[in-house]
């Protein structure tokens, strides 16, 4: 089943996504692929099949999500407007920091202990679609349990660029 999906992927990429229903069929392909992952999803990756902007908007739909799980906890505690956004931006800064520290680390270590030289940039855009169970990051904010949902996430997410 997934494999149509792949093909289907392909053959829309091949045909540049014209339009955004195709852009949206294909993200979500991919974002479930990831979700379940499943590695024919991050070999597209390396490979050239799964454009950058499918990988920069899985990317930034995480970010989002994170961005909204914090936002309703600063709103509650009547965070005045100007510390409200200096707080959701340097969020956004840490996420990026985070996803770039992640890309780097292990970049750093495939060339340094395992002589597989992959080019950076294919290691960023595998790292960013991995962070697809990161969509999910607004579910933090519900009572009690925003604590354990934040860890499975993150274990989600280790899980997902570990098989990338």
């Amino acid at each position: 089943m997934f494999l149509a999906n792949v093909l289907v992927i392909k053959y829309e990429v091949c045909n540049c996504l014209n339009t955004f229903g195709e852009f949206i069929q294909a993200l979500t392909a991919i974002i479930h692929a990831a979700l379940t992952l499943n590695p024919d999803a991050f070999q597209a990756v390396y490979q050239g099949e799964v454009t950058r902007e499918l990988a920069l908007a899985v990317l930034l739909l995480a970010a989002v999500s994170q961005a909204a799980g914090q936002s309703v906890t600063l709103f509650l505690n009547r965070v005045s407007p100007g510390r409200f956004v200096f707080s959701l931006l340097l969020a956004a800064l840490f996420f990026a920091g985070g996803v770039f520290f992640w890309t780097l680390t292990i970049w750093f270590i495939n060339r340094a202990l395992f002589e597989f030289d992959r080019p950076f940039r294919e290691i960023f855009w595998a790292v960013s679609l991995g962070q697809a169970p990161l969509i999910f990051g607004f579910l933090v904010l519900i009572p009690w349990l925003g604590l354990l949902i934040r860890r499975v996430l993150q274990v989600w997410t280790l899980l997902a660029v570990t098989v990338a």
